[in-house]
C-alpha cells in the first residue's frame, strides 16, 4: 500500500454487477484489499512480464500466480493484467483484470462468490465506468 499516492484510483472492470469497481484513495484500497488477500494463500510466481508504453509513467504488467484459495483448499491458480500509471514515483491509477471464472472455480458457487464480493456499490451506474 506504500507504493500507492494518496489519492490512487484502483479499478476492478470486471467486478461482479452491483459491486464497486472503483476505489479512491490508499484507505479504501487497503479496505477492498485486505479480504480479498487474506483468503488466498500464493505459493509462486509463475511468470510476469512488464510492457512498457509509448506514455512514459504508465505501464502494463502481466503474470501467472499459483495460489490456493484457503476458505475451500481449491487451487486459485490466476492469471492478471495490471495497468498502472504512475505518478511522483508513486502508483497513481492501478487497474486489475483477472480471470473470473478461475475465482469461481476456487470459490465455489456463483451466488456465493456475488455476495462475499466487496461492498456493494452505491451508486450502481450502467457498465463499463471506469474513471478517465
Amino acid at each position: 500500500i506504500e507504493m500507492f499516492d494518496e489519492d490512487a484510483v484502483f479499478e476492478w472492470p470486471f467486478a461482479p454487477d452491483g459491486r464497486r469497481q472503483t476505489f479512491h484513495g490508499k484507505v479504501a484500497i487497503l479496505a477492498a484489499m485486505t479480504p480479498a488477500i487474506a483468503r488466498a494463500e500464493f505459493l509462486s510466481l509463475q511468470y510476469y512480464k512488464v510492457h512498457p508504453l509509448l506514455e512514459p509513467n504508465s505501464v502494463v504488467l502481466e503474470m501467472g500466480t499459483k495460489a490456493r484459495y484457503v476458505p475451500t483448499g481449491r487451487p486459485y491458480n490466476q492469471t492478471y493484467v495490471f495497468y498502472i500509471e504512475m505518478r511522483d514515483g508513486k502508483i497513481w491509477r492501478y487497474r486489475e483484470y483477472w480471470n473470473a471464472w478461475t475465482l469461481q472455480d476456487a470459490w465455489g458457487e456463483r451466488d456465493d462468490l456475488n455476495a462475499h464480493w466487496g461492498e456493494p456499490d452505491p451508486e450502481q451506474r450502467d457498465r463499463p465506468y471506469l474513471t478517465f
